[in-house]
């Protein structure tokens, strides 16, 4: 199975070729009872100049007071969750949803290779239930650009 996949010039729409953002999605879930860092399941690992651009989220956390998960990866933990509820259903997170959002979930490219994260926030940890993600991001294109040297292939 292939690890990556590599553009040798740009996409082409109709006759025309241009730079376009190709839409990516990872799908991955989350233990609410987890109170450790833990890496998300698949283990997901987001490149260098990858740009987030939404989540949908289902979070089925179960019992616990008011309990809460946080996601980033080891430099940020809480970089894209920052206390999201973990009981709070089905949601479509988006940068501007400041009171769950982290510095990390603004549009901007992610400054290095993100292993996702979690643990449990404020609030007392769910006793069970799963959070499912699905997380779609594109490529920031000046960044790919400069990862690929294409006279090395």
């Amino acid at each position: 199975m292939a690890t990556s996949t590599r553009f040798r010039s740009p996409i082409r729409v109709g006759r025309n070729a241009h730079l376009h953002d190709v839409p990516m999605v990872v799908n991955f879930t989350m233990d609410p009872t987890d109170a450790t860092e833990t890496a998300v399941s698949p283990a997901v690992t987001l490149p260098k100049g990858a740009i987030i651009d939404y989540m949908i989220m289902d979070g089925i956390g179960t019992g616990g007071t008011n309990p809460t998960v946080i996601m980033g990866d080891t430099t940020n933990t809480n970089g894209i969750l920052d206390n999201y509820p973990s009981d709070d259903g089905e949601s479509i997170l988006l940068s501007g949803r400041a009171t769950v959002i982290g510095s990390e979930f603004d549009l901007t490219p992610l400054p290095r290779d993100y292993t996702l994260v979690y643990l449990g926030g404020s609030g007392t940890d769910a006793t069970g239930g799963t959070i499912t993600c699905t997380l779609y991001y594109h490529m920031d294109h000046i960044t790919a650009n400069a990862l690929i040297d294409a006279s090395s292939e």
